[in-house]
């Protein structure tokens, strides 16, 4: 039996392959971080303490592999391979013999549903609650699905410590134990910006500007904000958790742009596209910034 899990949310592999290991005696188990011909051979060994070999080979990208496809395209009956990986190369022939002949499980981000769902088993876990807007807060302050580098285990972190600091959780709680990233500040901008809030927007552009904060990841990241909501428009009739699956984001990123009409957010998304390429073409980024944001509330 071969089966692959991928995908770019570590916890969720961690938690299939303790799944696997629980029904696993631990000396019939290897885990190898690459795989070669010799890796095939000790495949084919009779196990000795149980009926099966199990084997992990563990990945960052499983990509092609002329040892691992022949392995794959005969494989030895008495041993189970379990292949986990962050990245697939669904080009390589390696995924294309795994997926056409076993099962291929993903093991990506989880939705924002699943999210709610998730943080209150753990917060039952910890005796520990928190209230609505504190867990919209610590939420928009982790931004789990803007930031690739945040996993469930950073979010486990954070609820452990929120838990030991007050079982009582509240947004005063989270203001001071979870650090607001430059997505969070950039989105509160964007909520000044829609709500035609122009001393607080060029306050906070000028905070941002302070702290050194690159004036093109901030217009992508507020070009984002106008994308999502101008293809959650296009999903006429589409409404809640099922449009959140479909743009693989949650509302509150989109929200506040989606009272605009589609021509005032495409004619936003091209000021903010030309206002990034500007800038890749070597035009001051500090100054690119708060001119753009000027233009912005001039169509808004």
């Amino acid at each position: 039996m071969i089966k692959l899990y991928y995908g770019n949310e570590p916890y969720c592999l961690e938690f299939e392959k303790r799944k696997i290991r629980e029904g696993v005696n631990p000396m019939d188990l290897q885990v190898f971080t690459e795989w070669a011909r010799e890796t095939s051979q000790l495949a084919f060994q009779v196990p000795f303490f149980s009926e099966r070999n199990v084997i992990f080979l563990e990945v960052e990208k499983l990509a092609a592999n002329d040892d691992l496809v022949s392995y794959i395209k005969n494989p030895c009956n008495g041993s189970d391979l379990y292949i986990f990986a962050a990245r697939v190369d669904k080009n390589a022939k390696t995924y294309k013999e795994i997926k056409a002949k076993h099962e291929v499980v993903e093991c990506n981000k989880i939705s924002s549903g699943m999210m709610k769902k998730w943080v209150m088993k753990q917060l039952r876990t910890l005796k520990a609650s928190m209230t609505q807007d504190a867990y919209d807060l610590f939420i928009r302050r982790l931004n789990y699905w803007g930031d690739e580098d945040c996993s469930l285990f950073a979010i486990k972190n954070y609820l452990v410590q929120a838990a030991a600091y007050s079982p009582a959780i509240t947004d005063e709680v989270i203001m001071e134990l979870v650090p607001a990233t430059v997505d969070e500040k950039v989105f509160a901008l964007s909520g000044y910006l829609l709500e035609g809030d122009g001393t607080h927007v060029f306050h906070a552009a000028a905070h941002l500007l302070g702290e050194k904060e690159a004036p093109i990841a901030m217009l992508s990241a507020i070009l984002r904000t106008f994308r999502l909501a101008y293809k959650a428009k296009l999903l006429d009739g589409v409404r809640g958790k099922e449009r959140d699956a479909l743009l693989g984001a949650p509302s509150y990123q989109y929200a506040s742009a989606m009272r605009l009409e589609l021509p005032i957010i495409k004619k936003c998304m091209d000021t903010l596209q030309d206002a990034v390429n500007e800038i890749k073409e070597g035009y001051p980024g500090d100054k690119v910034f708060i001119l753009t944001l000027g233009q912005l509330q001039q169509m808004i």
